[in-house]
């Protein structure tokens, strides 16, 4: 979160409510924990029905909720920093999730009080169980972005984590009524300016990626709409990844 001020948030862990559509798998009881650092900001097992959630969800676009659902939500004012938001199952349960964030302010234009960028850590799977950023570009004029998938450099210090996929494929997908792939990415060094990715890392404050990596990156200009960032690996190679959207000025 940029700039002086704290920024009212919504973020939703949704799990049951997957079920209405068509995902199966889904995890039937989520719970969602919010950090700064080390620190419990926040937390929700079931969002119980809050009236100002569901107004929030309303104004927001969000799809609702059922009051009696065993979803996750936490509505709050957040100062500038940097935030991690957890999404476990109660009881030990495993399944898919749904974690969403959307910055519910109404602030002007070019305001430098903004959400500036979401990133989402898990485990690529194959076939359907790939790890999805959907994200949105709203206003009447292109938005540059700087979307990552990143694998083996979580692998290396100073992250050092443990099963990492090797071999990231980036695939952006605007959503227009069907999917339309707008640009694919492999390794991102190819098919890329690399001068221009690692500027645009820099100006965001994004870690830089290894020369020579595997990881996948797209710097692009996208007009308004509904778009996704979809990452597997080559064939049926599963393993954790990073994938990150920025908004580059």
């Amino acid at each position: 979160v940029a700039g002086e001020e704290p920024k009212q948030v919504l973020i939703r862990a949704i799990g049951p409510s997957l079920a209405g559509f068509g995902v199966t798998g889904a995890l039937a009881d989520t719970q969602l924990q919010l950090f700064n650092g080390n620190t419990l900001v926040a937390t929700n097992d079931n969002w119980g029905g809050s009236a100002a959630v569901s107004t929030a969800s309303n104004q927001a676009g969000a799809f609702p909720l059922s009051p009696s659902s065993l979803d996750s939500v936490i509505y709050t004012a957040l100062p500038p920093g940097s935030y991690t938001a957890q999404v476990s199952g109660v009881g030990g349960r495993t399944g898919i999730a749904l974690i969403e964030l959307y910055d519910t302010d109404n602030l002007q234009p070019f305001s430098a009080q903004k959400v500036t960028n979401v990133a989402t850590r898990g485990v690529v799977g194959t076939g359907p169980n790939q790890l999805i950023a959907g994200f949105v570009v709203s206003g009447n004029t292109a938005k540059k972005v700087l979307i990552r998938a990143v694998g083996p450099t979580l692998g290396a210090a100073p992250f050092n984590v443990g099963g990492v996929l090797n071999d990231p494929i980036l695939k952006l997908v605007r959503s227009n009524g069907g999917d339309t792939v707008v640009r694919e990415n492999d390794n991102w060094e190819m098919g890329n300016d690399a001068a221009l990715i690692n500027e645009a890392a820099a100006k965001v404050g994004a870690f830089p990626l290894a020369a020579g990596g595997r990881d996948a990156a797209i710097l692009i200009n996208l007009p308004p709409g509904t778009y996704s960032a979809q990452v597997t690996g080559p064939g049926t190679t599963t393993g954790v990844a990073l994938v990150e959207v920025y908004e580059v000025p």
